[in-house]
């Protein structure tokens, strides 16, 4: 097996890869994350800072850099095909409604915590094709304030 470890100052988060070793005549590339939507938003820009509200759901979409995804032999269609990848998610605080997807279908639900106060937390999306190529993001410090009663 391969272990991605991503981390921070307060918490570890660990993603284990479990390779099936297969002789293929040309190298393993690893996936790469392209940018990472949040309710549409890309929150991958530089320097783009955002605050979520307490107790809300959010859709996430992570795309894949297509360049980046190699093909496979299919020995029984006798053709080459796109190496699937799977994406996993961790969050230091609230929690997503499944913890993987794959790259043709990659929205997830990320729910913020329920908070009193303002606060914050990162979360890491994890890319992994089956072969052990793996690639992370991490969204530090995302503010989560709490919801207004109007």
């Amino acid at each position: 097996s391969i272990m991605a470890k991503v981390s921070d100052d307060k918490q570890e988060n660990s993603a284990i890869k479990f390779v099936e070793f297969i002789n293929y005549e040309s190298d393993n590339t690893n996936p790469s994350i392209s940018r990472i939507l949040i309710d549409d938003v890309d929150v991958t820009a530089a320097n783009y800072r955002f605050s979520l509200i307490s107790n809300r759901k959010y859709k996430i979409i992570t795309e894949i850099d297509k360049n980046k995804i190699d093909k496979v032999y299919n020995s029984i269609d006798n053709t080459y095909e796109n190496e699937g990848i799977q994406f996993s998610f961790f969050a230091q605080k609230g929690s997503f409604d499944k913890v993987a997807t794959s790259d043709k279908k990659s929205d997830v639900i990320f729910t913020t915590p329920s908070t009193t106060e303002e606060t914050y937390t990162s979360l890491y999306i994890v890319a992994r094709d089956f072969r052990g190529g793996i690639d992370w993001v991490e969204i530090p410090c995302i503010k989560i304030l709490p919801e207004t009663k109007e």
